[in-house]
C-alpha cells in the first residue's frame, strides 16, 4: 500500500495499492524436495482420515512435474498430495491442513484482499478455504497459531454441513484459482460464501485475524483418486 499527502489539501492522505502487486504466501522454491512444507499429508486429518483409503498418502515438494505450467510466474518446485476417497464413505472431501506444519505452518491471510492458487488437479473436485479466525493480525505468511474456530471459505458454491463443496476445479490443466476474500461480506451471514466448519458461526467477523488453516477438496461424481501440484499460492489487492 503506498500513501501520499495532497499538495494543497491539509491534513488529506490518500492511500491506494499498486496495480497487479502481490504478497506471495508460498511458492515452495527455497523448500527442501520431499519435504511437507507448509501442508501436511492427506490424512493427517482426523476430520476426513476416516474417508480415505491407506494406498496413496502423499504429501511433499516435488520438481514440477509434466505437464509443466503454463501460467505466468510457475516455479521450479510444487507441492504434491495424492489420495483416494473410499468409494462408501459417507462423505467425500479432505482436508489439507498446514496445523503446525514444517516451512510454512498456520499462515496469515489478509481477508480485504484476493487469495490466488496456482494448480492442477488429476479429476474434477471442488475447492474451499478453511480460514481459522485468530486472535491476532500479523504479516501474510507468517504463523498466527492454532487457536480458534474455522470457517469455510468460496466465491460460492459451499454446502455446508458436513460437507464443504465450494469451488469447481478443473481436470488436467494447470489453472489459477481465485477467491475474492474482499468481496465476501465481513460481520453478517454470507449463504454459500461462508459456512461453519468448527466452532465457527458462518460469519468472517474475527476479532483479530485470519489464517489458512486448509484447503478443503471435496470429491465429485464417482472420481475416487485425486492427484494434486500447487505451484504457489498468493494474494493480490
Amino acid at each position: 500500500m503506498r500513501c501520499i499527502r495532497l499538495a494543497l489539501s491539509v491534513g488529506v492522505i490518500l492511500c491506494f495499492a499498486l496495480a497487479g502487486a502481490q504478497t506471495i504466501v508460498e511458492d515452495f522454491e527455497s523448500a527442501a524436495l520431499d519435504s511437507g512444507t507448509m501442508f501436511r499429508v492427506p490424512r493427517y486429518s482426523g476430520s476426513t482420515s476416516g474417508y480415505l483409503e491407506t494406498k496413496f498418502n502423499d504429501g511433499r515438494v516435488v520438481r514440477m512435474p509434466s505437464p509443466i505450467s503454463t501460467l505466468t510466474g510457475f516455479g521450479n518446485q510444487v507441492f504434491e498430495a495424492q489420495w483416494e476417497f473410499k468409494w462408501n464413505a459417507g462423505f467425500k472431501w479432505m482436508r489439507l491442513t498446514t496445523f503446525n506444519s514444517t516451512g510454512r505452518p498456520n499462515p496469515y491471510i489478509d481477508v480485504n484482499q484476493k487469495l490466488r492458487i496456482d494448480m492442477y488437479v488429476s479429476a474434477p473436485a471442488k475447492l474451499a478455504l478453511g480460514l481459522r479466525e485468530v486472535g491476532g493480525v500479523g504479516a501474510i505468511g507468517a504463523n498466527g497459531g492454532t487457536s480458534g474456530g474455522i470457517e469455510w471459505v468460496a466465491n460460492s458454491g459451499l454446502i455446508g454441513g458436513s460437507l464443504p463443496g465450494g469451488q469447481d476445479l478443473l481436470p488436467g490443466v494447470w489453472q489459477t484459482v481465485e477467491v475474492n476474500l474482499a468481496a465476501i461480506p465481513k460481520g453478517v451471514l454470507a449463504p454459500g460464501q461462508v459456512s461453519n466448519f468448527a466452532s465457527g458461526n458462518s460469519m468472517l467477523n474475527s476479532p483479530g485475524g485470519y489464517t489458512l488453516e486448509h484447503l478443503a477438496f471435496t470429491g465429485v461424481d464417482r472420481h475416487y483418486s485425486l492427484q494434486i501440484f500447487i505451484d504457489r499460492i498468493y494474494q493480490v489487492p
